[in-house]
């Protein structure tokens, strides 16, 4: 009944005089009622106790704290030589092996073990000053 009212008074539906009056509100409330029926049909309506089990489980609080901690690690990373955080972006996140990066940054693999062994000791004690805590 209110979505009629609601009807009649935002979309204001013509009354051309044809039939009676109560037949005409009859029938705007009527379409209104079929309206709503297939609506629902459309989308299932879900009780407020079986919401729990709809839940997909996931933590959205690691969630959040994971992001954090990629915002600071590339913040850290920002930090580091450019060479160091070439080679721990191409090795980490690029997933190159040591070969390729060294092709890529033009060094020896050997340079690339020694430059990524000074990178991630150095990424370490930049995080470690920024108040990182390790996960368990």
């Amino acid at each position: 009944m209110q979505e009629t009212f609601v009807k009649l008074a935002v979309k204001k539906p013509r009354f051309d005089g044809r039939s009676s009056f109560p037949t005409w509100l009859y029938s705007v409330a009527r379409n209104c009622a079929i309206d709503r029926l297939r609506k629902k049909a459309r989308h299932k309506e879900i009780p407020l106790d079986e919401c729990f089990e709809v839940s997909d489980e996931t933590d959205i609080e690691k969630l959040y704290i994971r992001e954090e901690q990629k915002i600071e690690l590339h913040r850290a990373m920002s930090k580091l030589p450019p060479d160091y955080a070439q080679v721990l972006y191409l090795r980490y996140f690029e997933d190159f092996d040591t070969k390729a990066a060294a092709r890529i940054m033009r060094k020896s693999e050997r340079q690339i073990g020694d430059l990524l062994y000074r990178a991630k000791k150095s990424l370490k004690t930049e995080l470690e000053r920024a108040g990182f805590t390790y996960e368990d």
